[in-house]
């Protein structure tokens, strides 16, 4: 019966997505195990490996699906002035903000090997984020200089996730700014439609209540 209600509501994949991103919130990544989500959903392990070979394959399709429900309630929601500079800044804000509300979460970032299995899928991700922004606002770009940059954005990432976890120099609002200031300058925007457009991003964020997703509903800090 729980097989063909998990089905109905949308498909196992997506339920242990659900039952994941509550038991990493409730209890960290490393003391959450497939057993543990297998016996909420009163299936077996092998069940979830068919759909995931480890649990950062479960943390990668996490922070994909999130980020698509954000990006789709700020597309349809951002009516005047929309550029993908200002989309993606928003969707960056929204994101962190609740990521690092919990430090719990946090350990999905921590641990080595997520950090650089993720940075794999992150690389593709900001490669196409820059090509929106750049042909966006019309800078001439080449496919060596889009990779440069998003590799370099990769590593300012992982080096600012450090300096808000370990060192503590910054609000959660300052990760954010750093993190969307970052990707103008890599996209060589000018100083004024940076902070123009980040000074709008955080107004967007502050003003609109966001939709749930898998890794933040029943969210409690």
């Amino acid at each position: 019966m729980l097989r063909k209600r998990v089905r109905a509501a949308g498909g196992l994949k997506a339920e242990i997505l659900r039952v994941a991103g509550r038991l990493f919130r409730e209890h960290g990544y490393d003391k959450t195990t497939f057993r543990m989500i297998a016996d909420e959903l009163d299936i077996a392990p092998s069940a979830i490996a068919y759909h995931f070979k480890a649990k950062s394959y479960i943390v990668r399709e996490l922070f994909t699906v999130c980020r698509s429900i954000l990006r789709e309630y700020v597309t349809e929601n951002l009516a005047e002035g929309f550029n993908y500079y200002l989309l993606n800044g928003i969707v960056e804000i929204s994101f962190f903000r609740e990521v690092m509300k919990n430090e719990r979460i946090w350990t999905l970032f921590n641990r080595r090997d997520n950090l650089e299995f993720l940075s794999e899928s992150w690389l593709a991700t900001i490669k196409d984020g820059l090509w929106e922004v750049t042909d966006n606002f019309q800078k001439d770009f080449n496919e060596k200089e889009i990779h440069a940059a998003a590799v370099m954005s990769v590593g300012a990432r992982i080096s600012l996730f450090k300096e808000f976890t370990h060192n503590k120099t910054m609000s959660i609002d300052e990760y954010c700014y750093y993190f969307v200031y970052l990707a103008g300058v890599l996209s060589r925007l000018d100083e004024a439609s940076i902070q123009r457009n980040i000074r709008r991003a955080f107004e967007f964020a502050d003003s609109h209540q966001f939709p749930k997703t898998p890794l933040f509903e029943d969210f409690s800090p």
